[in-house]
């Protein structure tokens, strides 16, 4: 409750000084520029928390779309940008295109597993590579990839990312 105030009292305070230059521009009365400014800060007090300061779901109830679109939010927070979650089908290998600080271009595929990961994650994404003429290639998972699917990954330089939570 405390940062609703704070934010609200912030909007306040860049409302109340854009509605003194726009009454003072445009000539309107002071009251019609208080009333707008009283909505908007009742509005900014009392609204609903926004989609970002939600509480994520814990990864093991996600569905595996939900899954790809928790491990963008996780590359954006990490200096990912221009990231793209593909389409559920003809992805080629990729359910997330993105770019990092030095603008190479990286696809990643996402697996929500119970159990280990095998060689198929590691195969669709370096197809996803050459598709996609990315720089670099990995797979994220809320599991861990078998042995064979690790020296696999380890052969086609693809960077793990095991156990996101």
């Amino acid at each position: 409750m405390l940062k609703r105030i704070i934010k609200a009292t912030y909007c306040l305070v860049i409302l109340f000084l854009m509605l003194y230059v726009l009454s003072w521009h445009l000539g309107i009365g002071w009251d019609i520029a208080l009333e707008v400014l009283l909505l908007c800060f009742l509005a900014a007090a009392f609204s609903d928390q926004t989609e970002s300061s939600k509480p994520h779901k814990n990864v093991k109830d996600m569905t595996g779309i939900e899954f790809e679109g928790y491990c963008a939010e996780m590359l954006i927070r990490n200096g990912f940008c221009r990231v793209i979650v593909t389409p559920p089908s003809g992805d080629y290998g990729a359910d997330i295109v993105a770019y990092d600080k030095q603008g190479c271009k990286w696809v990643f595929q996402c697996k929500r597993f119970k159990n280990k990961v095998g060689n198929t994650a590691v195969q669709e994404v370096v197809a996803a590579k050459a598709h996609y003429q990315a720089e670099y290639s990995a797979v994220m998972t809320n599991s861990v990839l078998t042995d064979g699917a690790r020296r696999l990954a380890r052969e086609n330089n693809v960077v793990l990312y095991e156990k996101v939570n």
